[in-house]
């Protein structure tokens, strides 16, 4: 959500504050993690509930990093998977997916701040790609590497 202190800013901390007055009994949770320093966590207090563990939710794990967990399908961050498209010619395509492996989605991350990993996915992996109106599955791309 933040990915770190200056993702941060007054326009965003009124705005999360406005939505959560007009939701009060939504219980709104983070994963902590590696960007999340102490004086981000301070000013997002009273509007966050902050995890600094794995959030275990039915047969689901949502934590910061992708890893296996038995008995759980595994929602994670962390990496900011993304995957180039590109063709024989020069048109290239680097998109934000949500990266899907036996167990586990990674979700993608956004803007220019967080940057991307570029995915070299196995064939046993899914991605699907975030175009401006569609999540458009990828596994066309994936089956021809």
């Amino acid at each position: 959500l933040f990915h770190g202190a200056s993702g941060v800013d007054d326009a965003l901390l009124a705005a999360l504050t406005a939505w959560r007055a007009a939701r009060p009994t939504v219980r709104l949770l983070a994963i902590a993690g590696n960007h999340d320093r102490p004086a981000l966590r301070s000013r997002s207090a009273g509007l966050v509930e902050w995890c600094e563990d794995d959030l275990r939710e039915g047969g689901f794990a949502f934590r910061h990093e992708p890893a296996v967990v038995p008995d759980a399908f595994v929602l994670a961050g962390h990496v900011h998977p993304a995957y180039r498209l590109g063709t024989a010619g020069r048109d290239r395509l680097r998109l934000p997916v949500f990266w899907q492996r036996p167990g586990c989605l990674v979700l993608p991350a956004f803007g220019s701040f967080t940057g991307g990993w570029n995915l070299r996915p196995a064939r046993e992996d899914r991605l699907y790609g975030i175009g401006p109106d569609a999540v458009i599955p990828l596994q066309t791309a994936v089956a021809l590497q």
